[in-house]
């Protein structure tokens, strides 16, 4: 189920919003591919502590059990679109490659 951005806003940190910001479109289509990557792994980071610790401390986050899931869930689908953004980046490269060296990597 999509959220809102005020959805994002009422759960998360500003840092974090300010994140999330930027795995939205047009913002999203605009960053460069090694921003995309540093993106989706701060967004990794987050969300692999957003289990109840954070990533930098082993120290419990105390959060209710709801706002925990839509924490989770929300940086969840953030990591997917910026995952489909290199994604579509990647098709499209491979695309605009001439076809004698698209039958060459086929080739092995």
């Amino acid at each position: 189920m999509a959220r809102s951005r005020k959805a994002e806003q009422n759960v998360m940190s500003d840092p974090e919003v300010q994140l999330l910001d930027k795995t939205h479109l047009p913002v999203l289509g605009f960053l460069d591919p090694p921003e995309l990557l540093k993106l989706r792994k701060q967004l990794r980071e987050i969300r692999e502590g957003s289990n109840g610790f954070q990533a930098s401390a082993s120290i419990p986050i105390q959060e209710d059990g709801p706002s925990l899931k839509t924490r989770h869930s929300l940086l969840a689908a953030a990591v997917k679109r910026v995952n489909r953004e290199i994604e579509r980046r990647r098709h499209v490269e491979s695309s605009l490659k001439p076809m004698g060296s698209r039958q060459e990597e086929c080739r092995g």
